[in-house]
């Protein structure tokens, strides 16, 4: 009896402890991990590939990244330039996203999104061969 009650005891006091701390915790509820950017992977010529995501993807402010990779999804980032992206909302009129260079192949710019269609049209110059393409994002 003495065992058991030097091993229950404290046993019973955490997990008061804790379902008290859940209880009162603003955090309750809430997934303690963090979320993963959903990616867009684009095939590109030349065996080239864009990855692009938006972090943390839904309304407020965002990063837009955009990696050019050679091989494929998981390949070796590559150098580029004139590199442009533009932006619009709901079908509106196509805004430039200001986007800078992080390093080899990894561009990145900030914009406040709002809930609906975000259509994204991105150009640039890989390998000396002029390449563009789009990509949609929904935000909710």
């Amino acid at each position: 009896r003495g065992l058991f009650a030097s091993v229950a005891l404290p046993i019973v006091l955490f997990a008061g402890a804790t379902l008290i701390g859940q209880l009162v915790s603003p955090a309750r509820g809430q997934s303690l991990l963090p979320t993963l950017p959903g990616i867009v992977d684009v095939a590109l010529p030349a065996g080239h590939t864009a990855e692009v995501y938006w972090q943390p993807g839904g309304p407020g402010v965002n990063s837009f990244h955009l990696f050019l990779l050679q091989g494929g999804i998981g390949g070796t980032s590559v150098p580029a330039s004139d590199v442009r992206v533009t932006a619009s909302h709901d079908g509106g009129a196509p805004t430039a996203v200001r986007i800078t260079r992080q390093s080899t192949g990894h561009y990145i710019g900030f914009m406040i999104l709002t809930t609906g269609s975000w259509r994204y049209d991105v150009s640039a110059v890989l390998g000396g061969r002029q390449v563009s393409f789009g990509v949609t994002h929904r935000v909710s």
